[in-house]
């Protein structure tokens, strides 16, 4: 049979606008010990001129809240070979993420991280500028301390203290560009301030 042998047609699919509201994600990742447990609360998603091939995304709304109280927006558009996307994450607690540090000898005994980052993606390369903020960062870990103190030098609470400013933060521009072949960040830009 002839139609039997042709290829199926192609999906064409356009949604005109798409809405998540009051979602909600559990996260629970059990390779660390202790696993480590979140939940998201509320989701909202609002996306529009949504089309698959592509994929395109028109206009991309995300605003997220975790159980802790961080909260993440994102925005922009993706299109393709050609997307711009804004990521803002505020607050976001670090003792919880204290099963992802075991494993160096520090502890995280207090603090939060804020991030802004922009991207942009055109055809395979992407570029990205990325402000890191560490407020009231403390570190625990008698061990970690003399491997850095090994490695560096000077004792790590000395290295976070020079990074520190008056206001209790350290902030971090990092700027990371890349492509197919792989991703490189500008290590002089961050050294630099520091």
């Amino acid at each position: 049979d002839a139609a039997a042998s042709e290829p199926p047609a192609p999906v064409d699919l356009r949604i005109a606008r798409a809405t998540i509201a009051r979602g909600r994600i559990n996260v629970e990742d059990r390779a660390v010990r202790p696993p480590f447990r979140n939940e998201i609360l509320p989701l909202d998603v609002r996306a529009t001129g949504v089309r698959w091939p592509g994929p395109v995304i028109e206009d991309l709304k995300l605003d997220a809240k975790t159980k802790q109280g961080a909260k993440l927006n994102l925005t922009g558009s993706v299109r393709g070979n050609a997307t711009n996307l804004t990521a803002k994450l505020d607050d976001l607690p670090l003792e919880p993420l204290n099963p992802y540090a075991s494993g160096t000898g520090y502890g995280l005994g207090g603090g939060t991280v804020s991030l802004e980052s922009k991207v942009k993606m055109t055809g395979d390369a992407f570029d990205a500028s990325n402000r890191l903020v560490l407020s009231q960062l403390t570190i625990t870990g008698e061990q970690g301390e003399a491997l850095f103190q090994q490695q560096f030098g000077i004792p790590l609470s000395l290295a976070l203290a020079l990074l520190t400013d008056l206001d209790g933060k350290i902030s971090l521009d990092i700027p990371v560009a890349g492509d197919r072949s792989g991703a490189s960040v500008a290590l002089g830009s961050i050294i630099g301030p520091a």
